[in-house]
């Protein structure tokens, strides 16, 4: 195919700046995003202990359900919020006063089975997995706006100029297309693989990008598009709201929890019930959200699809699968939730999704420097300039790597240490992402790219390689210690751990012997050799 060279140029700028501009914020939040598709095996791997303590759910619901009513009567205090849990293991019960914060030191109690007995016990929330979703939204970016996170507004704009340097990229490479698209030319020099593996990386996974991007700028913009819809609407309300009770329901009043098993399976046939969370019941608007499960069919996020029903009349009043044709928006918004979250296919989605994140990271890691190379070789810029920007992309790139790596091992430890207790756990979280974030920030610009891109890569896969060392090292440990820190997630973060380790390492050995041979090339060449 064949494009005028300045139609080419033009596309090109548009990709290179684009892409340059966003490159690092979105580094962060696909790398992070990529870790999300293991939120719910990293907050297992946080809650350790607690899933340790609660025992598996029971095959009587009449029995869970004889627990919740005695909870709740013994507990006032659990009627604002409680969790009820169908399936899998940990605590069967769970409920807190208040809404938990990124940061903040909020306690949640439990309830629990053994032997028949019932078991009570408290502990401070563990946000470690929300930490890493609210990297994957916002960046890291600090500050609200309105009643919505700056950072998400902020990558609302990026992923629009994201847009632009995936359309841009496809139309400048379309003319070499068919005879570049799966050479991986290793042999012609680091900058030619690197350009090669960035193309495959971006051709390959262009459809997951596009939808990624689309659906970013409506997640960060719904607002005003719905203040746009309500111009059309006039008066009439976009979403219609129950009216209050006239007086609050009884406790006694709450249905048996068949009932509401029995609803589920009435609006939703083909679901599993995972979990019930009931808030508010002994105010005007109480509420039950079921969580159902269905991974045949596209789920509008990965806890599942959500029924909404009234807890005393079992009146539904929302649900995200609905039927008939006033339902078919409903359908289409909630595949557009499922796109991006990849709540749909099980486990394989999972793994498809988890590879092309980390995918999209090295995309947007290698654009950068891929920019920055050929700015050196141009001379467009200064040195000094492209010095600070090497700096700067190596820092923030293998800063947030580390970052969330350290979060994680720090938080594990930080109970063990004298004088501590976990109200300070989810400060620390973040207190210890953001320092070592800063830290490898500043070892770049401190010790230049040369030096810290082999440093940093080394640091984060002992970071990674720590992950996995907490866990497997606590038999080592006396009991009291075994129980708080050995892992509640199974296999799955540790190897996963270990195999970053392995790549980062192997790739700082390999990029030590590269500098070492360019820097012996160039001092043969400066002698005339």
């Amino acid at each position: 195919m064949k494009i005028r060279s300045e139609i080419v140029r033009t596309y090109q700028a548009i990709h290179s700046w684009t892409g340059i501009s966003t490159g690092l914020l979105l580094f962060i939040c696909f790398f992070a995003g990529a870790l999300t598709m293991f939120q719910s095996d990293i907050q297992r791997w946080a809650d350790a202990g607690i899933h340790q303590v609660g025992g598996d759910a029971p095959t009587e619901v009449a029995e869970l359900d004889a627990l919740l009513r005695q909870t709740i009567r013994q507990h006032q205090d659990s009627m604002d919020s409680i969790s009820v849990a169908l399936q899998g293991e940990g605590p069967l019960l769970s409920w807190h006063q208040g809404r938990p914060e990124l940061g903040s030191a909020t306690e949640l109690h439990y309830a629990s089975l053994n032997d028949g007995e019932v078991e009570y016990y408290a502990a401070h929330s563990n946000q470690l997995a929300k930490l890493i979703d609210e990297l994957h939204r916002t960046a890291g970016i600090a500050g609200e706006l309105g009643h919505e996170h700056l950072g998400v507004y902020v990558m609302g704009v990026a992923a629009i100029a994201y847009f632009l340097a995936l359309v841009s990229g496809v139309i400048f490479l379309l003319p070499t297309l068919a005879r570049s698209f799966l050479a991986l030319r290793h042999n012609k020099g680091r900058f030619r693989f690197l350009l090669d593996t960035h193309n495959l990386v971006g051709v390959v996974s262009l459809p997951f990008h596009i939808i990624i991007a689309f659906t970013v700028v409506v997640f960060a913009f719904h607002d005003q598009f719905y203040a746009g819809l309500s111009a059309v609407y006039d008066d009439r309300p976009l979403f219609e709201h129950g009216q209050p009770d006239a007086a609050p329901y009884a406790i006694e009043q709450l249905p048996p929890l068949t009932e509401f098993i029995a609803v589920a399976g009435q609006q939703m046939p083909d679901y599993q019930l995972h979990g019930i969370h009931f808030s508010g019941l002994g105010t005007l608007r109480p509420s039950a959200r079921l969580e159902l499960v269905n991974n045949d069919r596209m789920m509008i996020n990965p806890v599942g699809d959500i029924l909404m029903l009234h807890p005393f009349t079992l009146q539904v009043t929302y649900s995200t699968n609905p039927t008939g044709a006033e339902g078919i928006w409903g359908r289409v918004v909630s595949s557009f939730f499922s796109l991006h979250f990849g709540s749909y296919g099980g486990e394989w989605t999972r793994w498809v999704y988890f590879i092309l994140g980390l995918g999209g990271a090295y995309l947007f890691y290698s654009g950068n420097l891929l920019w920055l190379e050929k700015r050196r070789q141009q001379k467009k810029s200064s040195p000094r300039v492209l010095s600070n920007m090497t700096a700067l992309t190596l820092g923030v790139c293998y800063g947030c790597m580390a970052g969330i790596a350290s979060a994680m091992v720090i938080g594990r430890l930080w109970p063990l240490l004298p004088g501590t207790d976990g109200s300070q756990i989810n400060a620390v979280y973040i207190g210890s992402y953001y320092l070592v974030f800063a830290g490898c920030v500043l070892w770049a610009f401190w010790r230049r790219a040369a030096r810290a891109v082999v440093e940093l890569k080394r640091f984060c896969a002992a970071t990674f390689a720590a992950i996995a060392l907490v866990s497997w090292s606590a038999g080592l440990l006396p009991v009291g210690v075994l129980a708080q820190i050995s892992s509640g997630s199974g296999w799955v973060l540790e190897l996963l751990a270990l195999a970053f380790a392995v790549v980062l390492l192997l790739s700082a050995n390999h990029t030590r012997r590269s500098n070492q041979f360019a820097y012996c090339w160039r001092q043969a060449k400066l002698s005339g050799g």
